[in-house]
Order: C-alpha cells, then sequence, then structure tokens
C-alpha cells in the first residue's frame, strides 16, 4: 500500500513484523529506527548496520533447494556478485530433480536395503550429466529405472592428492574425488583445510611414513 506522505511515527502499525527504513536521508532513518524500537518492532535500517535488527541473506532459490548468503551487512555487492556466480553454475532443473527424488524416496528404500546401496545410488543417479537437462519427471523416472535394472557397481580404485599449502589451488576433479572417497588415508603434517573438505560420513585415518599405507593397497 503506497501512502505519499511524509514520514509519521503514526505510519508504524504496533502489528508490523519488520520495519525498513531505506531513505537517503540518515537522520530521518535513525528517526524510524529510534521510533519503531519504541514500539518493540524489528527494525533495519539498509547499509547502516549497528541499525539493523536483522538482516536479509541473498537468496538462491530452486525451490526445495534454497541457499542464503550474508556478509552480515559487510559487502551487499560482494553477496550479489557470489549469488550471481552460483546461479550460473546450478542447473535450472535443480527444482525438479530435488521434487523427483523426494517422489522417490520409499521406493528406493524397497528396492535398496541399506543406506550405503541408497547413498550410491543418487550419487550415480545424480552424476548423469543428462539428468541436468532434463525437463520432467517421466524423462527422470526412465533414467531412474534404468539405474535399478542395471545395478551400481563401484569399483575400488585408489587415488593420490597432493594437498600442498593453498587449499584454494586444488582442482575441481580433486575436490569431486575427495567428496566420493569412502576411505581417506592423509599424511600427519596435511592441512586440515584440505581433510576438512573430505565427505563428512567418510573414514579418515592419519599416517605417519608410506610405510603404515602397507595394509591398504
Amino acid at each position: 500500500r503506497w501512502i505519499q506522505s511524509f514520514y509519521s511515527s503514526e505510519l508504524l502499525d504496533q502489528h508490523y513484523v519488520q520495519v525498513w527504513a531505506t531513505t537517503d536521508n540518515p537522520e530521518l532513518n535513525h528517526q524510524v529506527h529510534f521510533d519503531a524500537k519504541k514500539k518493540r518492532l524489528l527494525v533495519n535500517v539498509v547499509d547502516d548496520q549497528p541499525y539493523c535488527d536483522f538482516i536479509t541473506p541473498s537468496i538462491v532459490n530452486r525451490g526445495r533447494i534454497q541457499i542464503a548468503i550474508s556478509s552480515g551487512g559487510a559487502s551487499p555487492v560482494l553477496v550479489r556478485n557470489i549469488r550471481e556466480k552460483l546461479e550460473s553454475i546450478l542447473p535450472h532443473n535443480l527444482s525438479l530433480q530435488t521434487d523427483f527424488a523426494a517422489s522417490k524416496r520409499n521406493d528406493i528404500k524397497q528396492h535398496l536395503a541399506s543406506v550405503d546401496e541408497r547413498r550410491t545410488f543418487w550419487e550415480a543417479f545424480f552424476a548423469n550429466s543428462n539428468v541436468q537437462e532434463m525437463t520432467s519427471f517421466d524423462e527422470l523416472e526412465t533414467h531412474c529405472q534404468a539405474l535399478l535394472s542395471e545395478g551400481i557397481t563401484k569399483p575400488a580404485s585408489t587415488v593420490w592428492i597432493e594437498c600442498g599449502e593453498d587449499v584454494e589451488l586444488l582442482s575441481l576433479k580433486a575436490l569431486k574425488i575427495m567428496q566420493e572417497a569412502e576411505l581417506v588415508l592423509h599424511s600427519e603434517n596435511c592441512p586440515f583445510a584440505f581433510v576438512d573438505l573430505v565427505r563428512r560420513d567418510a573414514e579418515r585415518t592419519p599416517f605417519e611414513s608410506s610405510a603404515d599405507l602397507a595394509q591398504y593397497l
């Protein structure tokens, strides 16, 4: 509801959940903050963090998948840039994929008894690059049934990844392998930032020397 008028504290309705002060007049914005606090209303003075009871993160919205990005009010432009990068990377049918996965949970549980089997199935399902291009439940269902019929085979393999000193130099392929690993053997000298990037439920085992690795080869 647009009210074309000068500001008055009487405009602050006691039933408001949030109040925003967005004018280019700092004194007026601070007055709005003062009046809102007197009425126990949450208030946000844009670009003036000390006068904010709450902040609003930038949202990447893909249906059930939602990513909130915030700098705590420190750099809205940087947050916007990050959101734009994520928007360009994430598949546009991510909402469809999520809804399909939700609809198939009970069905997959009936076909695959263990948690490990189900995790392996879904990893293989989403790893197929064609999934990101599918536009209907029927296409996803066809892919799903084909995968169940074929069965999931995951042969064991060993991959060596050099950690170095700078975690940001990890390649995307190395990060993908680390996220899929069942067992992660790492030197005791390996920086924690690298070990922390492996899959959360992976077994992590430190070793002192290469001789300690014999039992795993």
